[in-house]
């Protein structure tokens, strides 16, 4: 840790301020924060300080310890019937509006049912509630297993893609083949229309030039499950 991150080094800082306001009572903030090497800011939330405590000629060190920044007052916890009543509530307005009630929801509810002098929890306090009673069980994180890749060269995926070229050349159509197991482009072709019939050459060219995986993956795509398969069977 830094040295001037230290609290022994703070408080020095702190008590070189105190006796330069006392030495010099009439400088401007900024006279003491150039002096001093710090902020403005820094200089007037101390001096306040100094002018609400108790001061001394020879004040102790405690005098100009960090002060804790937990709140004065903690808020009040939520009435153990108020969390019953909210755990109650959130099943109930489920079944009401066909859907999960939030917070929210049962906030609203809450501010018709309860008279206006007494408080409603806010949405985040009624959440906390929820999940200290175990209404609302939070979703395990999942778990994020390696991919394990297949060797090269062992099983390819076959799609086809469209690029919009304008109204005058129209649609265009490619048909691409990527090794799955080191991502590497195998095959590219285009057209301006693939068919069952256009697309089932086009797969063959790519066998005769490239040869055969162990495996092929393809979507459901109907050039390549389209018609010609379709027709190959006879009707029922």
């Amino acid at each position: 840790m830094h040295p001037r991150h230290s609290e022994p080094y703070r408080v020095y800082e702190r008590y070189r301020l105190f006796h330069l306001m006392t030495d010099h009572p009439d400088w401007s903030l900024r006279a003491y924060a150039r002096e001093l090497g710090h902020d403005p800011r820094w200089v007037r939330t101390w001096g306040r300080r100094f002018k609400t405590s108790a001061t001394s000629d020879r004040p102790d060190m405690q005098h100009f310890a960090s002060q804790s920044r937990r709140p004065h007052h903690t808020p009040r916890r939520v009435d153990p019937v108020l969390e019953t009543h909210i755990c109650a509530l959130r099943p109930l307005l489920s079944e009401r509006f066909h859907r999960r009630a939030g917070a929210k929801t049962i906030q609203a509810v809450l501010r018709q049912m309860r008279p206006e002098s007494e408080p409603v929890p806010c949405p985040r306090t009624i959440y906390t509630v929820l999940k200290r009673r175990g209404v609302i069980v939070p979703r395990p994180k999942p778990v994020h297993e390696p991919l394990v890749l297949p060797p090269p060269m062992d099983e390819w995926e076959l799609d086809f893609g469209e690029i919009y070229l304008g109204p005058d050349e129209g649609q265009f159509e490619f048909l691409l083949v990527v090794d799955r197991g080191t991502s590497r482009v195998i095959y590219l072709e285009g057209s301006h229309g693939y068919s069952a019939e256009t697309a089932l050459e086009a797969v063959v060219r790519l066998f005769i030039q490239y040869g055969m995986p162990k495996r092929l993956r393809m979507d459901r795509d109907p050039r390549l499950f389209g018609s010609w398969t379709r027709d190959s069977y006879p009707s029922r």
